[in-house]
């Protein structure tokens, strides 16, 4: 019958053993390295290579307008030609016919924009020509929800 190795915790939680080799830590590298290979096989390095995408005949593919400052989650082209992008910090930003970011935000709301949550979307009314109104969907802050 074999001896029991004497073994010890560290107080981040790694075992020592009588060698002085620390288990865990091993353990967690080799995870994070087959972790890493897994993702880099399965992402672009082997199964499933990353391509661009290739286009129907007939289309074109072409930037239009300028980067967002924030996270953009939605955007419409109201019956005028105006593209409405909201950002999920609670700004509605607009993109005029020729591609033009407007300097000033269309409407700025208050939002609980933690995770998921935001300005989530914009619709146009369907008389949109005569009475302008544009509809925005977003979470309220400080609403504690059902």
């Amino acid at each position: 019958m074999r001896a029991a190795r004497p073994t010890k915790f560290s107080e981040s939680g790694s075992v020592e053993t009588e060698g002085g080799r620390i288990a865990s830590t091993c353990r967690v590298f080799v995870f994070g390295a087959a972790s890493i290979w897994v993702a880099w096989l399965f992402l672009g390095g082997g199964f499933f290579p990353i391509n661009a995408a290739t286009l129907p005949a007939g289309f074109t593919e072409s930037q239009w307008g300028s980067p967002m400052p924030g996270a953009a989650t939605a955007m419409a082209f109201a019956p005028d030609g105006r593209l409405f992008v909201c950002l999920q910090s609670g700004q509605v930003r607009v993109i005029i016919k020729d591609g033009v970011l407007l300097a000033n935000a269309f409407v700025t709301l208050s939002v609980d924009s933690n995770g998921e949550r935001g300005l989530l979307g914009v619709s146009f009314d369907p008389n949109f020509a005569s009475n302008h109104y544009v509809y925005l969907y977003y979470t309220v802050p400080g609403f504690a929800g059902a």
